[in-house]
């Protein structure tokens, strides 16, 4: 799980990993790979930008994307990006009601997150 760029963070290593990774929740997210540091190498940031691989990913994991309901720019930006996920890779949607782009509203959506984390979650395994 991880807000703002980190939402990036966690879909991409879901999707590129998801032997590691089987959920994953991106909260507020851009899911643009839009570093200055990717200068001249655009088929690496094409391979590592969320935007990319959502559309083409085979990854069987589950992740639930957020949006700030307060910011139309925002809830385009994330519906858009969860329309694009194709199977088996899929994607729940939820807004925070009035929610903006700031700390104080991702801390809002965390216990929300955790809670579906937990049901899309399996516990261990013993090794028996």
């Amino acid at each position: 799980m991880g807000a703002s760029s980190g939402a990036d963070c966690s879909a991409k290593l879901a999707m590129q990993h998801p032997d590691i990774y089987k959920t994953a929740g991106p909260i507020d997210g851009d899911f643009k790979a839009d570093s200055t540091l990717w200068k001249g190498h655009g088929a690496e940031q094409a391979a590592n930008s969320p935007d990319k691989l959502i559309s083409t990913s085979k990854a069987d994991v589950k992740m639930l994307a957020t949006a700030g309901g307060g910011s139309s720019y925002e809830v385009d930006l994330v519906n858009k990006w969860v329309h694009s996920a194709v199977s088996p890779t899929s994607v729940e949607y939820y807004e925070q009601p009035g929610g903006k782009h700031k700390t104080v509203d991702f801390a809002k959506m965390i216990p929300m997150a955790l809670e579906w984390l937990t049901k899309n979650l399996t516990g261990p395994q013993t090794d028996s």
